[in-house]
């Protein structure tokens, strides 16, 4: 195995190109947004103009892409993949997808003669070049022994769990896992705090308990101190893997409604607009709400309308400090009583002081509706 294509160069796409070339693999690429292959490129990659001229005579090709729509404008589109790759080239999708259609996609590889994989990413960027990276995949053995060593060029451990669609099913089900935990987690701080309890002792207690898996640890030193640096994970990536569990479960017959309380907080948040919101921020924000308004449960809806809409126009501009202050100071203007235009006054002096023009911030037609406190 020589030549290797990689079409979708985003934050995970990336990393997994460039541990490619470093491994000694002649590299193509492809990503559907221009100006992201030029790092690549200065380091021996070929940039392709389409999917199918990045795959044509490559041994292998592996696709990072966002969902089923991308996943299949790229292999079936105009100058899509699928039709240029070669007999006995082995397609490795490492996208996470439905399983519906990542069995499609197999059947069609197969039409092509072609070898097929499904390689769930288990870990965020860092994953890969830290070297920590996991992969759920699904293949025939001997697929799997055949491409192994090019999925070893970016990942730690190989976890074989049976035929193509194995992999994806796994992939879905842990990231249900990661979901679940979270939304907990946000719940558990929220009623510590309520509780009057030392909370510097509660995240030793979390950091060493039985409850600290990786979910766990990732996002709580974070959710603590309000800092959400790295970016990790957009909300609507969450939302789009837990819409496809809940298919999947629904196609096997299977009731999850733990997993289902956790989804309805992401459509609900969804609903208000917070689709580019990061996760972190996402889960951040639903803990402030519960600690600081005095509400019995967490639920997305009881936050102020222009809270919503300034906290999501922020992250979704990557103004994720400014978005953290807007929280304190909306959240001290809701204590006082103050009125919505009140309470956007009070960002725009500090937008002002960090430079940011009022452009940078959401219309105030949004702030309509008062807070149940009042």
């Amino acid at each position: 195995m020589k030549t290797i294509a990689v079409l979708g160069l985003g934050n995970m796409g990336f990393n997994i190109a460039a541990n490619i070339l470093k491994a000694g693999y002649e590299l193509r690429v492809y990503n559907r947004s221009k100006g992201r292959d030029g790092e690549l490129v200065k380091q021996g990659a070929k940039n392709a103009a389409s999917p199918a001229d990045a795959v044509r005579g490559a041994d292998a090709v592996v696709s990072v892409v966002g969902d089923d729509e991308a996943s299949k404008a790229i292999w079936l589109g105009e100058q899509g993949a699928l039709a240029a790759t070669s007999p006995g080239c082995c397609i490795i999708e490492c996208s996470t997808l439905s399983l519906g259609w990542v069995k499609e996609l197999s059947a069609l590889a197969q039409e092509r003669r072609c070898r097929f994989a499904d390689a769930g990413l288990g870990g965020g960027p860092g994953s890969i070049p830290g070297g920590t990276m996991n992969l759920f995949v699904g293949a025939e053995q001997a697929t799997f022994d055949a491409i192994k060593p090019l999925l070893a060029s970016f990942s730690k451990r190989q976890f074989r769990f049976g035929l193509p669609g194995a992999g994806m099913a796994y992939k879905l089900i842990n990231n249900m896992l990661i979901d679940v935990q979270v939304s907990a987690l946000a719940e558990a701080l929220a009623m510590m705090e309520k509780s009057g309890i030392d909370m510097a002792e509660a995240e030793k207690a979390m950091m060493n308990g039985s409850f600290s898996s990786p979910a766990v640890t990732s996002n709580l030193k974070g959710m603590m101190a309000a800092s959400y640096e790295p970016v990790s994970f957009q909300l609507r990536w969450m939302r789009k893997d837990a819409d496809y569990m809940h298919r999947f479960a629904e196609e096997r017959g299977v009731k999850l409604p733990v997993a289902a309380a956790a989804r309805g907080l992401l459509e609900e948040a969804a609903a208000k607009g917070w689709s580019n919101v990061i996760v972190d921020l996402h889960a951040w924000c639903l803990y402030i709400a519960c600690k600081e308004l005095k509400m019995p449960t967490l639920q997305v809806r009881e936050l102020p309308e222009d809270v919503y809409n300034q906290l999501s126009y922020l992250a979704e501009k990557e103004h994720r400090s400014l978005a953290q202050q807007t929280v304190v100071l909306l959240k001290e203007g809701i204590r006082s009583k103050l009125k919505a235009k009140e309470r956007r006054r009070l960002l725009l002096e500090k937008a002002h002081e960090l430079e940011l023009s009022a452009v940078d911030l959401p219309d105030p037609v949004v702030l309509i509706r008062e807070d149940r406190e009042r």
